[in-house]
């Protein structure tokens, strides 16, 4: 069973299955085939994926179990390619500030509400 997240301006739709992603690039009549394509980071089992309300091109991706150490990834184009954010992230249950898209909020292992400006770095 896959997540399917999708962003604000529904052009591009993604899906989680067997922790990785899938794209369906373009959800539209051009797309009349509907094909998806791997769009997966290398670097581990992904469970979380979430859009920039504010930039439908900015994607956050968290991979790793929860009690370990986790990859924070972020993309600049829709998921074509990925960059290692933070390699130690602590965190679950992102959310981009809905205006400006470096900022996020998540829960931290300890069960606070946490909040990043830059990304997620720290």
């Amino acid at each position: 069973m896959g997540k399917l997240v999708v962003n604000q301006s529904k052009s591009l739709w993604i899906l989680i299955s067997f922790f990785l992603f899938y794209s369906l690039a373009g959800h539209s009549a051009e797309n009349e085939d509907n094909i998806w394509a791997n769009i997966s980071p290398i670097g581990g089992d992904f469970d979380y994926v979430v859009f920039s309300p504010s930039d439908p091109n900015i994607v956050y991706a968290v991979s790793g179990r929860f009690d370990t150490n986790r990859l924070l990834f972020k993309s600049h184009d829709s998921g074509n390619s990925w960059k290692i954010i933070n390699d130690k992230f602590k965190g679950d249950r992102l959310v981009v500030h809905s205006e400006q898209p470096n900022t996020l909020l998540y829960f931290s292992r300890d069960g606070c509400l946490r909040k990043s400006i830059d990304s997620g770095v720290t």
